[in-house]
């Protein structure tokens, strides 16, 4: 018997693979490359070479944003195995409150709260995306104009003053690509909940 109101339908359809399946990887291999860089930096910067205006800074930031990122996207991935441990409890005849605390929701709600709460995850992550891409390319922005108002022979210093620049595009593409999983899952989400997202 469907809970709360929810259709039979409802619960039929195809739970969507967690975020984290799609972006932990990217995540982990941009964090792992930031703190690759940094220290190639620091070791550049303390031999008394040029390792840019801006130094570290910009993989500091960049090493941020990943790490909010793991964070909503593990609270996500763990949401969605709530959901999956509840209907398999439902199939069973099983109760399901234990499941529904295990992801901190109020004392009454259900599992099938793990729908609204994985698009408000979403939504953060796309959030965070959007504000990520809109630093680095006010930081990019910054940068083209610091080598613009340069001389030819400054423009001819080490490849290690011009990594970030590379690294911050990358790093935007990334962060684009995940915000495009976001409004996937979304969308698969309102889906297979027939919520129609305005």
């Amino acid at each position: 018997m469907p809970l709360h109101g929810q259709s039979q339908r409802r619960g039929q359809g195809r739970w969507p693979v967690p975020l984290s399946y799609r972006i932990d990887r990217w995540l982990w291999a941009s964090s792992l490359s930031s703190i690759g860089m940094m220290t190639h930096l620091m070791n550049i910067h303390h031999d008394g070479g040029d390792s840019g205006p801006f130094g570290i800074a910009i993989f500091m930031v960049i090493l941020f944003y990943n790490i909010t990122l793991l964070i909503l996207s593990t609270k996500e991935r763990k949401i969605a195995a709530v959901h999956i441990a509840g209907q398999r409890g439902l199939e069973a005849g099983i109760g399901i409150e234990e499941n529904a605390k295990a992801i901190d929701v109020e004392e009454g709600d259900d599992v099938f709260t793990a729908a609204h709460l994985r698009q408000a995850v979403n939504f953060w992550i796309l959030a965070v995306c959007q504000s990520g891409v809109a630093a680095l390319a006010l930081y990019m922005a910054g940068r083209l104009a610091l080598l613009l108002r340069s001389s030819m022979h400054a423009l001819q210093g080490p490849l290690a003053s011009y990594v970030d620049l590379v690294f911050s595009a990358t790093q935007m593409g990334v962060l684009g690509y995940i915000g495009v999983c976001c409004i996937v899952c979304q969308l698969d989400i309102a889906t297979y909940n027939d919520v129609i997202i305005v």
